[in-house]
């Protein structure tokens, strides 16, 4: 039963809720703050009943059973409330799920498509992580809701759950996920049969994929992972990477079935297909009954199956199995590629050859060459630190280049550019033309990710196969990582689903979570307590969001005004069609470009003071120079793919690096 608390939410309650929702904000700095402007009749107990009566009437309890007997009372936001209850009072979500449902209704015939994606958070400073409230997020969202999906607030956090809790459940992580995807989609009010009513309308969807990285995947799903003889679960016949001490499995089939993970042939893949994963589990479960097996023996069948049995895991459950199928796993491409993934190596390991042929060289030489005069998009943070002394130092003690996804996103088109003109072509061509091969694919992802065009995944799929084959010819085997293998594997979703989705605007979500988190002090009942100040903050972040909008400050141009001859609104930056657009970035529009200096509204319509910029000459594939020519004001329509670095060469004109699909 859903805890409901009686009473509507006052105004002083409302103010509180809002307060509540600032990141960092715990209730000893809240009550100071309001007693220096005199309101000092307020307590803790005061910001409490705020915080509930705005947000506990959208939780429930669900029932975890424990190992050793007994259970653990979960408290979780059951979207069935949830979303009615964010539809209801939240007038920016309101005018996104209204538009969205006028093109893609939610019907029973038809229902939208649930994302699942949940990963662990450590509060507190990263070097002293507070590993007693290390949790795991469950967020949600929905397929339909397409470009929105890059948004925080387009993802419903709907549960917090503690690692030293997780333990102890029948099932472990696996057998939470179980139990949660049961309140939503096994129950009386199931969100795929009975609906919620959303705006007059009954609103139904299905569960429909898991996006998350290796180590939530692994334990979602109950396998091995990359540590496992079978590194693959995507894969029936691909096992690890063997040594000189330990062979690959590969190497003992005489009929060339077995394949490792260094192998770049797609052809030699034999990729399950929906149901062979829980026929392994069912194969596996069976093989329990047989009289004889010892545990040693049935230890040796899960390597084989590649499969870490429980039998109260989420694959054990077989009425779920027809809602959640074992192939709507997706890797993540962010963890595959960006977090300590195939471009950390592939940084790393031309960095050293580049050091191999010049002594001198440094990763100081890289932090000079990309701040000396290359800008970069407002939204982009500085580089100073992705080049320190310090992460070269890291990055040599773990052979792979220590930087943040959004860092390697800035870094590898700096890089490439100083390849291009600094080291003479004659020196590491094998080395470069494998990272120039690595740098075409994250280009195609970024593309892909600006504007889906169903080819993308296609061509993205060659060259993934060529950069894996010219890494091999540039360093051999001894760098594949399962990360590797991956690669191939990340394209399903977007092939599928005509979408790109990646982790990027969960590790942003992450950031609200912690926070929060950060500031509950008392862990007797943390799930709750974190939960529900998130809901809050996720509440109070809908009622202004919106797909296109002026970004505070905003003033009022007279001059522009004038000229225009109706009232100008000027901001430093603007959100249009949900992504963020800043003066001074540069834009790729077709065949030309645009330097913004203004972000301006008129008339309720949103536009961009820029400097049109005129094509001289193609540099490279993805280097070129543009003249600056006059001032045009333009009008926000269409696909604008922002560049990643510019400068300003010795004649005035910009050399601006953008990936090779936005030329």
């Amino acid at each position: 039963m859903a805890e409901h608390v009686p009473g509507a939410i006052d105004g002083k309650r409302r103010q509180l809720c809002k307060l509540l929702s600032l990141r960092g904000a715990n209730a000893s700095l809240i009550l100071k703050a309001l007693a220096v402007v005199g309101i000092d009749d307020l307590n803790r107990w005061d910001l409490r009943k705020a915080l509930a009566a705005s947000s506990t009437i959208l939780t429930t309890r669900i029932d975890l059973p424990l190992v050793k007997g007994g259970s653990f009372s979960w408290v979780v936001a059951r979207p069935q409330e949830l979303l009615p209850y964010c539809y209801r009072e939240c007038h920016g979500f309101r005018i996104i799920m209204d538009e969205t449902l006028s093109r893609q209704p939610a019907a029973l015939a038809k229902p939208w498509r649930l994302i699942l994606y949940c990963d662990e958070i450590t509060p507190g400073d990263p070097l002293r992580p507070d590993n007693k409230r290390k949790l795991s997020a469950f967020y949600i969202s929905w397929l339909e809701l397409g470009p929105f999906l890059r948004y925080e607030e387009a993802w419903l956090t709907i549960g917090i759950l503690r690692p030293s809790i997780v333990k102890h459940i029948a099932g472990r992580f696996s057998g939470a996920v179980r139990c949660l995807l049961r309140s939503m989609f096994m129950c009386a009010d199931s969100l795929h049969t009975s609906g919620a009513l959303v705006g007059g309308a009954l609103f139904f969807c299905r569960y429909h994929r898991m996006i998350m990285d290796e180590a939530a995947g692994k334990s979602v799903w109950m396998v091995k992972g990359a540590s496992g003889i079978r590194s693959c679960i995507s894969c029936k016949n691909v096992v690890k990477l063997g040594s000189a001490d330990d062979p690959s499995l590969a190497s003992f089939d005489a009929d060339g079935y077995l394949v490792d993970i260094s192998c770049c042939d797609e052809s030699k893949f034999d990729e399950m297909v929906e149901g062979d994963l829980a026929r392994a589990f069912d194969e596996l479960s069976a093989l329990r009954t047989v009289p004889g097996i010892t545990k040693a023996m049935f230890g040796k069948a899960e390597k084989a199956y590649g499969i870490a049995f429980d039998p109260h895991c989420l694959l054990a459950d077989v009425p779920m199995r027809t809602l959640v199928t074992d192939a709507s796993y997706t890797r993540d491409p962010m963890h595959v590629m960006l977090s300590g993934g195939v471009a950390n190596t592939e940084l790393f390991l031309v960095l050293q050859a580049v050091q191999s042929c010049f002594p001198l060289f440094r990763y100081s030489t890289m932090k000079e060459f990309c701040n000396a005069a290359w800008t970069s998009p407002g939204t982009r943070k500085t580089l100073s630190e992705a080049f320190s002394d310090g992460r070269e130092a890291a990055s040599k003690k773990d052979e792979m280049f220590k930087g943040s996804a959004s860092e390697i996103l800035s870094v590898y088109p700096l890089v490439r550019r100083f390849l291009e003109t600094l080291v003479p072509s004659d020196a590491i061509p094998k080395q470069k033309s494998s990272f120039f091969a690595m740098c075409a694919v994250l280009d195609s992802m970024q593309a892909c990710k600006v504007a889906f065009d169903e080819g993308l995944p296609v061509a993205m799929r060659l060259e993934i196969r060529n950069f894996f084959r010219l890494h091999l010819e540039a360093y051999g085997r001894r760098h594949i990582r399962p990360k590797h293998h991956y690669m191939f594997h990340m394209l399903r979703q977007p092939t599928e689903d005509k979408i790109w989705l990646d982790c990027f605007v969960h590790e942003r979500k992450h950031q609200l979570t912690k926070g929060l988190a950060e500031v509950v002090r008392n862990t007797s009942d943390f799930e709750k307590s974190v939960l529900l100040a998130v809901l809050n903050a996720t509440v109070e972040n809908l009622r202004t969001v919106s797909a296109s909008m002026l970004v505070p400050p905003v003033a009022e141009s007279n001059e522009l005004t004038i000229a225009l001859g109706m009232r100008c609104l000027v901001s430093h930056s603007m959100k249009w069609n949900f992504t963020t657009y800043s003066s001074g970035d540069v834009l790729m529009v077709g065949n030309g470009g645009l330097m913004i200096e203004a972000c301006l509204e008129v008339g309720g319509n949103l536009l961009a003071l820029a400097r049109r910029l005129v094509f001289i000459n193609q540099l490279s594939s993805t280097a070129s120079t543009w003249r600056v020519a006059e001032q045009v004001v333009v009008e926000m329509h269409g696909v604008f793919r922002p560049a990643q670095h510019w400068h300003k060469n010795s004649a005035g004109d910009l050399v601006v690096l953008a990936a090779k699909e936005s030329l």
